[in-house]
C-alpha cells in the first residue's frame, strides 16, 4: 500500500507547510503559531523517512514517523494516511484516533467520517460512533442513500475485535443496526426497519434472509419503495410471479401512471412477464407505457423475439425522433440505446450515426461498437482511425481494449500481419499488459511465428503460474504446431487442474491425448468439450477422433448438426480435408 500520485505530492509540500492540507480557504486549524525553522527542518526530515518508510512497505515504521509529525503541526493529509495505515496493520485504537484528527482538521470530508465511524466501531468505541452516524443520516440531503452508506459503513466494522484491550466487544452488523434504527427513532418492527434489515442481509450475500425481510417491510407498509425492492429480491430469486404481482403494485402506487416511477416499474414487470414465457403480455403492458427510449426499447426487444421486425423497426424510429430532442444527461443514454437497436435491427449505417453521437462514460465502448460496424460495411481504414482517436493515453485500458480490438478485426479480414505489427507497437507501449501478451501471441500464431507466441505465454505464465488459459494456449499451440506432444501434455494437465470443466481445456486435453496416439482416451474429453461449447474447433476435433476410432456413424451424426454452421470455417474445413468427410 505505498503512497503515491497527488498524496505524495501534497505530503511533499509539508516541507514548506503550504495548502494541501484542506480545502482551498479553509483553515486547517485557527490562529496556528508560526513554526520555528527547528521544527521545520524536524518535520521535513521526518517526512522523508516516513515517506521511503511508506513506499517500501514498513508501514509500522511509516506510522510511528507520521505520528510524530502530527504530534509537531496537524496535516489532514498525514492524519489520513496514518489512519489508513493503522487501519491495514488492525491497530483500530490508533486509526480512530488519527481519524478524529482527520476529521477536526477536515470537517466536510466524508471520507474522514466515515474512516471515524469505521474505527469507532472497530476499537469498541460503539456509542460514539452510533452518534457519528446518526448525525450524519440527520445532516444528509438524501436518506436513502444516507442509509445505504451507514448499512455498508457497519457491515465494514461489523467483525470480531481484533485488539484485545478494546474497551468492549465488537457488535455484529446485525445488532450495530439495531443499535441505529433505535438512536434514529425507529420502532423494531416498523415497516423501515425490516426494510433495513432487509438492505443489510442482502448485502452480506443472505438472499432468502433479505427477501423474508422485504416482504415483511411491504406487508407493515405497501409502498412504492417497498413493493420495488421486495419485487427485485423475488426476481432475483426467480420467484417471478411473486415479482410480478409486486411491480404491479408499485405501478399502483405510484404518484402518476405516467411518472418515472411508474414507467421504471412496468419495464420491470415487463421485463419478469417476458422471463415466465408470457412476451405477448409483456408487449402489451409495455404499450400501456408512455412513449419515451426506454419504453420503445424495449417493446422493440420483445417484437424482435416475436419474429414482427417490420413493427421492431417503426419502434426504433420512433426512439430516434425523441432522442433528437433528448436533453443532458438523457442524451448520451439515448442515444447509446438507439445505436445498440439499430445494431440488433442490422441497421447498420444508422447504428455507426448514433454510435457516433455518444460521448461521456459511453464514449469508449460507443466507438468500439461503431468501429465494428464501419468494418463490416467495408470501412476497415475508418474502423481503425476511430479506434486509434480512443489511444490518447488517458485511459491504459481504454488503450489497451482499443487495439486488441482492432487487432480482432484485422484478424477476422485475414490480415494477422498487420494485426501482429499493430500487437507489437501495443506491447512496446503497455509491457506490463496480460491481455496485449497474450493477443500478440495468438496473433503470431495466426502467421506461424511460434516461438514468439511461445515466448509472450511463458512470460505470462511467469507472471502469474496459475493462469490456466495461457498454460492451456501455450500447451495446445505446442500440440498443435510442433511435436512438443509431451511438454503440451504436461501445461494442459496443469490447466485442467485448474479449471477442470473448462471446455477449451478439455478439448486441449483432448487433442494432446489424440496426437500422443491415445485416441480412447482423447474421446472422453472431446465429448465433454462439445457438450459444453459447440464450437467449430471442438467439434472439429471431435469428429476426427470418432472417425479415426471407426466410429463413423457418430461422426457422421455430429457433421450434420455442425455443418449447418460451420461449413465455412477454416478448421472445420480442414477437418473434411483430412478425414475424406468433404466428399
Amino acid at each position: 500500500m505505498p503512497v503515491t500520485g497527488f498524496l505524495l505530492i501534497c505530503l511533499l509540500t509539508l516541507l514548506v507547510l503550504t495548502g494541501c492540507a484542506t480545502a482551498p480557504d479553509q483553515p486547517i486549524v485557527p490562529e496556528r503559531p508560526a513554526l520555528t525553522e527547528q521544527q521545520q527542518q524536524q518535520i521535513a526530515l521526518l517526512l522523508e523517512q516516513a515517506i521511503q518508510a511508506d513506499q517500501i512497505g514498513d508501514f509500522p515504521n511509516a506510522l510511528s514517523l507520521y505520528h510524530e509529525i502530527l504530534d509537531i503541526r496537524g496535516n489532514a493529509l498525514v492524519a489520513e494516511r496514518a489512519t489508513r495505515i493503522a487501519a491495514q496493520l488492525d491497530r483500530w485504537d490508533e486509526a480512530h484516533r488519527t481519524s478524529l484528527v482527520w476529521m477536526q482538521l477536515q470537517p466536510e470530508s466524508e471520507d474522514a467520517r466515515q474512516m471515524a465511524v469505521v474505527t469507532g466501531l472497530r476499537s469498541g468505541r460503539t456509542d460514539a460512533a452510533i452518534d457519528l452516524l446518526v448525525g450524519t443520516i440527520e445532516n444528509t440531503g438524501n436518506e436513502r442513500i444516507a442509509w445505504q452508506t451507514a448499512i455498508g459503513l457497519l457491515i465494514i466494522a461489523g467483525t470480531p475485535a481484533l485488539e484485545p484491550e478494546t474497551a468492549e466487544t465488537i457488535l455484529l452488523p446485525s445488532a450495530l443496526l439495531e443499535r441505529l434504527l433505535a438512536a434514529t427513532g425507529h420502532a423494531s418492527d416498523s415497516a423501515f426497519g425490516w426494510l433495513q434489515r432487509s438492505r443489510l442481509a442482502w448485502q452480506q450475500g443472505r438472499a432468502e434472509q433479505a427477501l423474508d425481510y422485504a416482504l415483511n417491510a411491504n406487508r407493515q407498509q405497501a409502498s412504492y419503495i417497498n413493493s420495488m425492492w421486495a419485487a427485485s429480491l423475488s426476481s432475483q430469486q426467480q420467484a417471478y410471479a411473486q415479482a410480478q404481482g409486486l411491480y404491479a403494485q408499485a405501478r399502483e402506487l405510484a404518484a402518476d401512471p405516467a411518472s418515472e416511477q411508474a414507467i421504471q416499474a412496468g419495464l420491470a414487470e415487463s421485463e419478469v412477464l417476458n422471463q415466465m414465457g408470457r412476451p405477448e403480455e409483456s408487449l402489451a403492458l409495455l404499450q400501456t407505457l408512455p412513449d419515451a427510449v426506454d419504453t420503445l426499447y424495449a417493446r422493440a426487444l420483445i417484437l424482435m423475439e416475436l419474429d414482427r421486425r417490420e413493427t421492431a423497426v417503426r419502434q426504433w424510429q420512433r426512439m430516434a425522433e425523441i432522442a433528437q430532442t433528448s436533453a443532458q444527461p438523457d442524451a448520451d443514454r439515448d442515444a447509446w440505446l438507439v445505436a445498440v437497436m439499430a445494431e440488433v435491427l442490422e441497421l447498420n449505417e444508422h447504428a455507426i450515426d448514433w454510435y457516433g453521437r455518444v460521448s461521456g462514460e459511453r464514449k469508449s465502448n460507443a466507438q468500439m461498437r461503431r468501429a465494428g460496424l464501419l468494418a463490416d460495411t467495408g470501412q476497415l481504414q475508418a474502423a481503425r482511425d476511430a479506434l486509434a482517436q480512443l489511444r490518447d493515453g488517458s485511459d491504459p485500458s481504454v488503450t489497451e481494449q482499443s487495439y486488441l480490438v482492432e487487432s480482432e478485426l484485422l484478424i477476422g479480414r485475414q490480415q494477422a500481419d498487420a494485426a501482429l505489427e499493430l500487437l507489437i507497437q501495443a506491447v512496446s507501449e503497455q509491457p506490463a499488459s496480460t491481455a496485449l501478451l497474450y493477443g500478440r501471441a495468438m496473433a503470431a500464431v495466426q502467421v506461424d511465428q511460434i516461438d514468439l507466441a511461445e515466448q509472450d505465454l511463458r512470460a505470462i505464465i511467469q507472471r502469474d503460474n496459475q493462469n490456466a488459459v495461457a498454460l492451456n494456449a501455450l500447451g495446445y499451440t505446442l500440440s498443435d504446431r510442433t511435436d512438443r506432444q509431451q511438454e503440451a501434455y504436461r501445461l494442459i494437465e496443469r490447466a485442467l487442474a485448474l479449471e477442470p470443466e473448462n471446455p477449451a481445456i478439455l478439448d486441449s486435453m483432448g487433442w494432446v491425448l489424440f496426437k500422443l496416439g491415445q485416441s480412447e482416451q482423447a474421446l472422453g474429453y472431446l465429448q465433454r468439450a462439445a457438450e459444453g461449447d459447440f464450437h467449430p474447433e471442438i467439434v472439429s476435433h471431435l469428429i476426427e477422433v470418432l472417425w479415426t476410432l471407426g466410429r463413423e456413424d457418430e461422426a457422421r451424426q455430429w457433421l450434420a448438426r455442425a455443418e449447418p454452421d460451420f461449413f465455412d470455417d477454416p478448421v472445420f474445413s480442414d477437418m473434411l480435408d483430412r478425414t475424406g468427410l468433404a466428399d
